[in-house]
């Protein structure tokens, strides 16, 4: 497989070296993210509004990444055009145009029971200009609650459980077989089937 790899990267590959199963980035795994309340931890304000306003400007001004990116003044989802030669180049806003990001969850019940410190993303990191316009919201990101039994009890503090092995199912348990499915080292499409939380 190495060589398989090193044929493709010198642009020299054999008959059959494109079936070759070969992890790519186009997928980030989060668990518990922080950047569930950016809003608060990112931006400058004094009132939720406030907030919202400077996330918005950041993530225009690309110095906040989206999921997808934001495509904005004539530009596409990677690139953009420089006026000065007519040329298309890559903007550093792109990095997520091929992305599929997972981020996997405790939900929070009394601020104490599941994870207070993760939570869902999508609805900050996505296109709010299309959630306004009334269409199907755009992202990259799938939200998925995660639970550490398969009754979906909320666990006390759970933030610090998302690789706890010591559960009742051992590692079978349902937030590692969502990790597992998530990162999907075999390829077999297990991410796919991932949904985003209504």
């Amino acid at each position: 497989m190495n060589e398989a790899r090193e044929r493709i990267a010198s642009g020299s590959p054999r008959s059959g070296d494109a079936e070759m199963q070969a992890w790519l980035v186009t997928d980030f795994v989060t668990l518990g993210s922080p950047l569930a309340h950016a809003y608060y931890l990112m931006c400058l304000g004094h009132s939720e509004t406030e907030l919202r306003a400077d996330f918005r400007r950041r993530t225009v001004e690309r110095e906040f990444p989206t999921c997808p990116p934001l495509e904005q003044d004539g530009d596409r989802l990677m690139t953009f055009e420089n006026p000065n030669d007519g040329r298309r180049y890559f903007h550093h806003g792109g990095q997520f145009a091929m992305t599929r990001w997972t981020n996997l969850y405790f939900p929070v019940a009394e601020m104490f029971w599941g994870d207070a410190i993760g939570g869902p993303v999508a609805k900050i990191f996505g296109d709010p200009d299309k959630e306004k316009a009334g269409e199907t919201f755009a992202c990259y990101a799938a939200d998925v609650p995660v639970f550490t039994n398969p009754r979906k009890l909320d666990t006390f503090f759970a933030h610090i459980l998302y690789w706890d092995t010591d559960q009742p199912e051992g590692r079978s348990a349902p937030h590692l077989a969502a990790l597992c499915a998530a990162i999907d080292l075999n390829d077999s499409g297990s991410a796919n089937a991932l949904g985003s939380e209504p």
